[in-house]
């Protein structure tokens, strides 16, 4: 595995490889959302940005 999940990765950074092509990012604040040593059945994987944060609501 190249990167952890929602551990940015550097522009130009390889995010995933397999025998035929190497996927590199291409513009800064990528991070992985679903990174899997093994991969999923259906999907290759998927990354993202963050648009910001969640704080949670005030403890009553």
């Amino acid at each position: 595995m190249y990167y952890a999940n929602f551990e940015e990765i550097p522009k130009g950074g390889v995010f995933a490889r397999d025998d035929t092509y190497t996927h590199r990012v291409e513009e800064e604040g990528v991070v992985p959302i679903l990174a899997s040593e093994h991969g999923y059945e259906d999907i290759f994987g998927i990354y993202g940005s963050f648009g910001g944060s969640i704080e949670p609501p005030d403890a009553e």
